[in-house]
């Protein structure tokens, strides 16, 4: 977005024939929101007879005669002009009121102690711009004194002893405030254990227990293992393996191993085994998704091992709000409310042991459903002709029945459009005409949210030009129908009703798909002896198997209006049709376009209006139009 550019201050100065000078200005030069303007004068008071102040070009009246402006009145992007009025001289000086950059007061990174593995994050505080600008950082990290990103998070690979600092700079539309520090140490990082198991897998009174066990260090340091073993809860033994003495049969040994790399010991791991026969172990219980709504069907699923392998049968029951809904290894959608407490409990069994696990999750809002989006006009906007218009075809709805909020923001060959827009049913939903250029791109970009989920859409179209050349086409009729009786189609000649309405079909194939008529004719012939009242015409936009009594019509400049004794002699008459508000292109998806006759005169009269045996003439519809591309 383009910066307001700074305005020297400015002054005219009309000196009447033979008086004194008035001069002055308004200080300080390039004001902002927290300074005063103060107009100084170089005169004397008998030379200023009054002082009226203008805030982009409007009165003041409440500030007249004021030397001194205070700040709490004026915001960035005004400009302020003070015009002196003397008895024999005037002249008025103007400024602009400059943006202010933002301040921060701190900065932090989290973790306090972080080791290689952890992700960093920046965390700025104290935000404040005087003009009220939304808050905005931008960030640098180094590590070792080298740039090492510029996002509020840091996520690389990082050593014991590194040192990593981040600066976050507070900025608004058109500046950036002083940046605030802060600076870790990449300490030791404790050593984990990813995997163990008591060996062997199903032991029994004469196996000599041991374990294997996978570690990891990020450091890069020797790790050592302490094994507690404990045999039905009490501890018997520590070291590498048990010997069988120890335990019976259908005793539970569980063992307890903790990492250490010479500095730290890392989070100690447990497993357990059975002698003989041992019970299984639920690891873990989840609901797939794991934070559904209420549109979720729900899949329970449940992680167990037997050290027996023993082949392990699972069930599951739901809960919602502390009752029982319903058992299965899934919930189906739409038995659930945002805001539910949902509860899968599952129990595993090998036939002989059954162990329980549950977990509970609160429903979640759901998200709006996306809004389909169209581009008016549908074939495309004519650079500074059509207003480019984003209209909702369909809503977006929201499943928790929340009101659905809309906001749009454009793009003009892939970057945002922040010119002038205007509303036809939703704010900034419309760009005008004069703005669009043959050849652009432009997307219309819409959020829907529900005031805590956003739902993204979109819709694009390319600008069209019109050529300069003006081109004419001639169609001529080629059938003639009822629109009110489909069966009443004569091979030659019009069939008519009883309403003495009859429809020329006119091939409009060969049109350009982006036509604009500027002038359309049609020429008919005229003999219709004993025809009584005014005929008269009129022009449907419409394919002739989809006339309706709501059809649009476009006005015809004039009408037959010859007497009974006229319109018995053959004449041939030509009407001019008004297409000022009417684009052809609404009839061009398909083959042929329709004109409609009515008269009042009777119906054999009025076949013979359109005999084209006796005229030897067809009628025609001479077009005149702008082709656009």
């Amino acid at each position: 977005m383009t910066s307001v550019l700074s305005l020297m201050a400015l002054s005219n100065l009309f000196l009447a024939c033979g008086s004194a000078s008035l001069s002055g200005e308004i200080s300080p030069d390039a004001p902002t929101t927290q300074d005063d303007l103060a107009l100084s004068l170089d005169e004397s008071e008998s030379e200023v007879s009054s002082i009226t102040w203008t805030m982009n070009g409007k009165d003041q009246p409440a500030l007249a005669d004021a030397r001194v402006i205070p700040s709490s009145v004026t915001e960035k992007g005004q400009i302020w002009e003070a015009k002196v009025e003397g008895p024999q001289a005037h002249f008025s000086v103007s400024t602009t009121i400059h943006n202010t950059a933002p301040s921060a007061t701190s900065a932090s990174i989290s973790p306090e102690s972080p080791g290689a593995t952890d992700t960093l994050s920046c965390v700025p505080e104290g935000f404040s711009d005087v003009d009220s600008d939304p808050e905005a950082w931008k960030y640098l990290w180094e590590v070792n004194d080298e740039e090492a990103g510029e996002q509020a998070s840091l996520a690389t690979e990082l050593e014991m002893g590194d040192q990593v600092s981040c600066t976050a700079w507070p900025v608004d539309l058109d500046s950036s405030g002083l940046g605030v520090s802060a600076e870790v140490v990449i300490g030791n990082t404790a050593p984990s254990i990813t995997s163990m198991s008591i060996e062997p897998i199903a032991p029994s009174t004469e196996s000599e227990l041991s374990y294997t066990v996978e570690a990891e260090d990020i450091d890069g340091d020797a790790l050592s293992f302490s094994a507690e073993w404990r045999v039905n809860g009490e501890r018997v033994h520590i070291g590498p393996t048990l010997a069988a003495e120890y335990f019976e049969r259908e005793d539970e040994v569980s063992l307890t191993l903790s990492p250490s790399d010479g500095l730290v010991s890392g989070p100690a791991i447990q497993t357990r085994t059975l002698i003989e026969n041992a019970s299984p172990t639920l690891v873990s219980v989840s609901m797939d998704p794991s934070d559904p709504d209420r549109t979720d069907r729900i899949v329970a699923s449940a992680l167990g091992t037997d050290p027996d392998s023993d082949a392990l049968q699972t069930e599951f029951s739901w809960w919602l709000n502390g009752e029982e809904l319903s058992e299965g290894p899934s919930l189906p959608a739409g038995l659930t409310e945002r805001g539910d407490q949902l509860q899968l409990k599952a129990r595993i069994s090998d036939g002989e042991f059954t162990e329980f696990g549950q977990v509970t999750v609160t429903v979640a809002n759901a998200a709006p459903a996306a809004p389909t989006l169209a581009i008016l006009p549908a074939g495309g906007p004519v650079a500074e002709v059509d207003d480019l218009v984003c209209a909702i075809e369909t809503p977006s709805v929201d499943p928790d029945g929340d009101t659905v909020s809309y906001s749009i923001l454009w793009t003009r060959d892939g970057m945002p459009y922040f010119g002038l827009q205007s509303e036809s049913i939703l704010e900034n939903d419309t760009v005008p005409a004069s703005v669009l250029n043959a050849g652009e791109d432009w997307t219309c970009m819409m959020n829907s949210s529900d005031g805590e989920t956003i739902t993204f859409a979109s819709v694009s179209t390319t600008v069209l030009t019109c050529a300069s050349s003006v081109e004419t086409f001639v169609a001529s009729a080629s059938a003639s129908v009822d629109p009110s009786d489909n069966s009443a189609i004569e091979e030659t000649g019009v069939s008519v009703t009883e309403d003495n309405q009859a429809w020329l079909l006119f091939d409009l194939s060969g049109l350009p798909e982006r036509s604009f008529v500027t002038e359309a004719t049609l020429s008919l012939h005229t003999q219709s002896a004993g025809v009584q009242g005014s005929p008269s015409l009129f022009v449907l936009g419409a394919p002739a198997d989809s006339w309706t009594s709501t059809s649009p019509t476009v006005d015809i400049t004039s009408q037959v209006s010859e007497s009974i004794s006229g319109l018995s002699s053959e004449s041939w008459a030509e009407f001019e049709i008004d297409v000022s508000t009417w684009k052809w292109e609404q009839a061009l998806s398909t083959q042929t376009s329709s004109l409609g006759v009515s008269s009042g005169g009777q119906a054999e009269a009025f076949a013979k209006f359109f005999d084209q045996s006796e005229s030897g003439k067809e009628p025609t519809l001479t077009l005149t139009m702008t082709i656009c591309e």
